[in-house]
């Protein structure tokens, strides 16, 4: 099999607090809603509805785990925890 051939996946990094939105919600800006769903969610269903994409893996912090797994309703998605800092 070509590499061609082989489906990729998508990673979505959203292991930000989102301290500079300036969110009077103090939710995180991926939690935000935007249109009516949370802003990563728009990410998560942008990858799904490509078929060049396979797996959806999101990076973020264990306590917003199941929070966007609910935002992204039946779209399965793939968690890896995100680190306490980026370096």
């Amino acid at each position: 099999m070509s590499s061609a051939n082989l489906p990729s996946c998508a990673i979505i990094v959203a292991g930000g607090s989102g301290t500079r939105a300036g969110s009077p919600s103090h939710l995180p800006k991926q939690l935000q809603p935007l249109l009516g769903k949370m802003i990563i969610a728009w990410s998560i269903e942008a990858f799904a509805k490509d078929s060049r994409f396979g797996p959806i893996i999101v990076v973020c912090p264990p306590d917003l785990q199941r929070p966007i797994q609910e935002g992204a309703g039946d779209i399965d998605v793939i968690f890896a925890n995100s680190g306490a800092t980026r370096t």
